[in-house]
């Protein structure tokens, strides 16, 4: 017989409970260790892209996955080989021969819970990590040029927030160094908009202590 609407949901239906029900086994097995919590949060996050009012699939460069913590690697290796394995991620890569990981199935971006939740409660946070991501890329592309920092950004307090607070710091590596340098730049700004004020009041400064000298003699005549 011919496939109706309703036998086409019950399918994706029954795509959506398996996948998810996978997912929920597996995160459950990972976090058993608690720094996993982190990790697995993060890498997924990132392989899912805020598009209106829906989610989509983001296919995620591995380099975009390495950070300077080693035992955060390691974790990241771990996530990403288990939840291939268990068919919730493909491996791939574009040319020239960039590996990327990203979810199997839309299936699981629109149905896991877990993705509704870290998004429920950190927005804002992945809205600034996605329009950091482009603005790294965008840096790193041109040669790591300082036009390019984000010294004079309103973001940067709440970047540099995350690069203090390790419990739920989410940046990788390329995106930790990107904001050293804007802290950086932003501290060379300041540095030099206080020179600048110094050198501006110098004369008015010395003027004046020419002038305190001169009374201070005018007095001393006087006296005598």
């Amino acid at each position: 017989r011919e496939i109706t609407w309703e036998d086409y949901e019950s399918l994706e239906g029954g795509v959506v409970g398996s996948l998810t029900k996978r997912a929920n086994q597996l995160y459950e097995e990972l976090v058993q260790d608690d720094a996993y919590r982190h990790t697995v949060r993060n890498i997924m996050l990132r392989m899912i892209s805020l598009q209106g009012n829906g989610l989509t699939r983001r296919q995620v460069p591995i380099s975009e996955l390495k950070y300077r913590d080693q035992k955060e690697n390691e974790r990241v290796e771990t996530v990403i080989k288990q939840f291939s394995k268990a068919c919730l991620i493909v491996e791939g890569s574009n040319p020239p021969d960039e590996a990327y990981v990203e979810p199997a199935h839309d299936a699981l971006v629109q149905g896991w819970d877990k993705f509704q939740e870290w998004i429920k409660k950190d927005v804002e946070d992945l809205i600034l990590q996605q329009s950091l991501n482009v603005q790294v890329s965008d840096w790193k592309d041109k040669e790591k040029p300082e036009t390019r920092l984000w010294g004079n950004d309103d973001r940067l307090p709440r970047l540099k927030q995350l690069l203090e607070n390790q419990a739920k710091n989410w940046l990788n590596e390329q995106e930790t160094d990107f904001v050293e340098q804007s802290i950086k730049q932003k501290r060379k700004q300041e540095d030099e908009l206080t020179q600048n004020r110094i050198n501006e009041l110098t004369p008015s400064a010395n003027s004046r202590f020419r002038d305190h000298e001169q009374l201070e003699a005018l007095t001393y005549i006087l006296k005598a």
